[in-house]
């Protein structure tokens, strides 16, 4: 048997696709793909699986490559999957044009096919302007998804405020406690119903006063000091039993809490709180007589007199 004579003018055959060569090129260049980008930007997935994805993107552009009549197209979805893929970014871009040009010309199974440049040209032609439509849409997406993130959080925080607003304002005109807002003068800026009812003062009259007006002059001072150290600093707030002057001119036992109101960009304010403890003063009394009295004949009694006795032997 003659042995086959080799002639020079016939072109070698090229590995296909399932040739071991082709495939080993082809896997070690989607492992060195993804080694490039995914340490230049994040892709939400397993390692594994992103090798996997740049290995079908590789045979795409290989297989087109070989095809004959060539085509550019498959470079464009390309491009397209990897902008899926979260592939994006300048460095990400520059590495995988490089690798790409270079792997493209210089594999054993695309090494001598004819026109070899000019395909790798218009493929990395393609592959760059559908990336750049591709990141260029991703960014337009982002910037109207966070748009609307936006306007959807804005709406919900002016309804949010809204109804914070309404059940302040519930809470500010039904509570029983009496409360002012006062400027740091102590001079009452708004007041709520509660306020009037203890003090019998009308909200007018409440506004042309001060808190320290309230305050029976012996212990004004006391008090005036208080609410300055409150607004240097100084306390965290003022709670104490006092007796503020009614309208009457009769004098209010009640509990007063002063503390500070600090709002961005605005003037610091006192918020005043008044509880009316008339009734229970007046529940002390009654119990201290029932302690010192008769339950019958309303005489003192034993513990009458040596609460007495202990008190002037004092």
């Amino acid at each position: 048997m003659t042995s086959p004579v080799h002639d020079p003018q016939v072109a070698p055959v090229r590995p296909s696709r399932s040739h071991p060569v082709s495939r080993r090129e082809r896997a070690l260049l989607a492992r060195k793909w993804a080694r490039q980008v995914t340490t230049t930007t994040y892709i939400p997935l397993p390692y594994a699986d992103v090798e996997a994805e740049l290995l079908a993107l590789v045979d795409r552009l290989f297989d087109a490559v070989r095809r004959e009549p060539f085509s550019p197209d498959p470079a464009a979805e390309v491009a397209q999957r990897l902008v899926e893929l979260n592939c994006v970014g300048q460095t990400t871009f520059r590495r995988t044009m490089d690798l790409l040009g270079k792997a493209l010309l210089g594999h054993t199974e695309v090494r001598g096919l004819p026109g070899l440049a000019d395909k790798v040209v218009a493929l990395l032609g393609t592959f760059s302007a559908s990336y750049l439509d591709g990141v260029r849409l991703l960014t337009l997406r982002q910037q109207d998804d966070l748009n609307r993130t936006l306007i959807s959080l804005g709406r919900d925080s002016r309804v949010a405020l809204r109804a914070t607003q309404h059940r302040l304002d519930a809470f500010f005109a039904n509570a029983t406690i009496g409360i002012g807002v006062a400027e740091p003068d102590g001079r009452f800026l708004d007041t709520n119903p509660a306020l009037t009812d203890i003090l019998g003062h009308s909200p007018a009259d409440l506004t042309r006063c001060t808190l320290f007006d309230l305050i029976p002059p012996a212990d004004e001072p006391f008090v005036r000091d208080a609410c300055a150290g409150l607004l240097e600093g100084f306390l965290p707030r003022l709670r104490q039993r006092r007796r503020l002057v009614a309208r009457s001119g009769d004098e209010v036992p009640v509990t007063l809490t002063v503390s500070v109101l600090r709002e961005p960009e605005q003037p610091d304010r006192l918020l005043v709180l008044v509880q009316d403890d008339s009734e229970l003063t007046l529940l002390q009394r009654q119990l201290t007589r029932q302690t010192l009295h008769d339950v019958i004949t309303g005489l003192p009694n034993r513990q009458f007199f040596s609460t007495r006795l202990e008190t002037a032997l004092h």
